[in-house]
């Protein structure tokens, strides 16, 4: 009864940096892809919370990254913004801001089949056979049904693990 606004290989539900990068490398290995993110621009997650720079030490991993600081180590949110485009269209993703993911869709076996989106448009599918949750929250796996178990307040000791590199102090 929806109707279905895309048939992808992959789609990407956020749209932060790491959602566009997912994005662009499903695509580099040959994927069609569809990014759909909630704001009405990419990089939310370094415009919203205006982390315009990078830390002493820290350095740019991606190439999305380096045009995204360039080599001053510093961005703007319109440099941030207008990088992310540029990547995704780049590597022939084909994106939508400015929309929600509302349910996910499943097949004759019960199996996941991609994702309901709302927008402008009205609720439309997008059928994929990969849905990659690049929410901050989660979202699309907790409409498919992920476990999770409840936030219990009070004292909290957290760990980090590096993968890759030398351990950083903080």
């Amino acid at each position: 009864e929806i109707p279905v606004a895309r048939d992808v290989d992959v789609v990407v539900v956020g749209g932060s940096g790491a959602a566009v990068e997912a994005a662009c490398e499903a695509a580099r290995r040959g994927a069609r892809v569809f990014l759909l993110a909630p704001r009405p621009y990419l990089g939310d997650d370094i415009c919203s919370p205006l982390r315009l720079w990078l830390e002493q030490g820290e350095e740019p991993k991606s190439k999305l990254a380096l045009a995204c600081f360039g080599p001053h180590r510093m961005a703007t949110p319109l440099t941030v913004k207008t990088q992310m485009d540029k990547a995704l269209l780049e590597a022939g993703v084909h994106y939508l801001t400015g929309c929600y993911a509302t349910d996910v869709l499943r097949d004759k076996q019960g199996r996941l089949a991609g994702i309901v989106m709302a927008s402008r448009s009205g609720r439309q599918a997008v059928r994929a056979k990969v849905i990659v949750d690049a929410t901050c929250q989660a979202l699309v796996a907790r409409q498919a049904g992920a476990a999770f178990r409840p936030f219990l307040p009070g004292p909290r000791t957290f760990t980090r693990v590096v993968v890759g590199g030398e351990m950083r102090g903080a």
